[in-house]
Formats: C-alpha cells, sequence, structure tokens
C-alpha cells in the first residue's frame, strides 16, 4: 500500500479529547489508508479557556465592524482557532526543512479509500509557489465565487478552467483539510496574535496580509461533513 508523499512531513488533527468518537474514526480511517506519522492536537480545552488566555491571544473592538459582524468568540471556536495557530507555531520551531509541508485536519474528516494516491499526485505537480494548499470540499468553487464575489471572481482568478488540477484564488474554502509549509507557518504566526476572528477568517486576513499564494485543488479530495458540529458541546 502507497505511503504518504515524503514531501508532507507530518499530518496533524486539530481534535477535542472528549470526541471520543471522532478520534477512533481518525485511528481507523489511517489506518486504512497507511497513514502512521499522525498526532492529534488538543492543547486548548474549550472548558479550561481562563480569562488570561482569552486577554492574551484575543482582541475584538466594541462595536467595530467586525464586532457587528460576528459577535464575541465561544470558548469551543476560540480553543480551534488557538489549536491551528499554536500548531503553527510548533511546526516553525521544529526542526524540518522551510519547504517541508504539513496536512492538518480537523476531527471530522472522512477521506476517500484512494486518498494517498490522489494526494501524492497533487502534490507531484503542485505550483512552485504556493504557500498553503485547501483540498476541503465544503464550498462549490463556482456556485460560492462566482455568486457572491463576482467581480472580484472575474478579475482575480487567473487562467481558471474545468481542467486546472489547482486554482489559484484568495480565500480558504475552510480549514478542515489543507496543507501548509513551514515557511508560511513561520510567516502567519508572527501576525495573527492577537486575533479577532475565527480561524478561517483571520487566516484570511493574515493570506492577504502576507501575500501569501493560495491554492484549491479541483476538485476537492477530502469533506469535513462527517458529523454534526460541536461548537456547541459541553
Amino acid at each position: 500500500m502507497s505511503k504518504l508523499h515524503p514531501l508532507i512531513h507530518k499530518v496533524y488533527i486539530i481534535h477535542y479529547h472528549k470526541l471520543k468518537d471522532r478520534k477512533e474514526h481518525i485511528i481507523n480511517l489511517f489506518n486504512k489508508l497507511n497513514i502512521d506519522n499522525y498526532e492529534f492536537r488538543s492543547l486548548f480545552d474549550r472548558d479550561k479557556i481562563t480569562p488570561e488566555i482569552r486577554n492574551k491571544y484575543y482582541n475584538i473592538i466594541p462595536n467595530s465592524e467586525t464586532h457587528k459582524m460576528y459577535g464575541i468568540m465561544n470558548n469551543s471556536v476560540l480553543a480551534i482557532t488557538l489549536e491551528h495557530i499554536e500548531l503553527y507555531n510548533h511546526i516553525a520551531n521544529n526542526d524540518s526543512h522551510d519547504d517541508s509541508w504539513y496536512l492538518i485536519f480537523e476531527d471530522d474528516v472522512t477521506l476517500p479509500p484512494d486518498f494517498v494516491n490522489i494526494m501524492n499526485y497533487y502534490l507531484s505537480i503542485k505550483p512552485i509557489d504556493s504557500d498553503y494548499l485547501d483540498i476541503n470540499n465544503f464550498i462549490s468553487f463556482e456556485k460560492y465565487y462566482k455568486d457572491r464575489y463576482q467581480e472580484y471572481y472575474a478579475t482575480n482568478i487567473l487562467s481558471f478552467n474545468k481542467n486546472d488540477k489547482w486554482i489559484k484564488t484568495f480565500h480558504t474554502r475552510t480549514v478542515g483539510s489543507y496543507l501548509i509549509n513551514k515557511k508560511t507557518c513561520k510567516l502567519l504566526y508572527q501576525t495573527m496574535i492577537p486575533f479577532s476572528k475565527t480561524i478561517d477568517n483571520q487566516l484570511n486576513d493574515e493570506i492577504y496580509i502576507n501575500k501569501l499564494n493560495l491554492y484549491w485543488s479541483n476538485p476537492p479530495f477530502a469533506t469535513n461533513q462527517f458529523f454534526e458540529s460541536s461548537h456547541y458541546l459541553k
């Protein structure tokens, strides 16, 4: 059975420790796919977010546009955002090469039986300037962006056609399934704290600030709709 491409230094799973069914699901899934170099990340317990932690990382200005649009972040979403950001710090400070890639999943991911072969093929043809690769299929490229960002879509999605395997764009699909390299983690961690938005929205701001090159796989080949949302689980 195939192994993941050597460019992938490690696989990380953002996980809430109480969701034992999700952990079991991931372990069984990875066993079937012959993925063994992985680690669950559960450093921030939503039940133990102290005022000190919130004040250190989270900063939202009352009555700002961000406040009006998103409100105050609950501990569940805050914990997930912290897991992603501190994972970037962990990757930035390990001993891998700057061009090493990391595959990051949230713990509700499901993958096709031939995921490893698909992933390896897409990595072998990744754009040379890529900083962040989104493989999630949470939303449809055409439906979401053509409907909601028509003007931007028309002027900023370069040379898109249905046969492109990687589509350069300006926005993540979600943060449920993606690849990121060490160099990008270093850049992101320098500017992401304090944050005022959920991880996916904050990440899009940072991608813009740092002028990072973001690509979507076409078609996507990972799904994060296997379980119901746990954001309000106690």
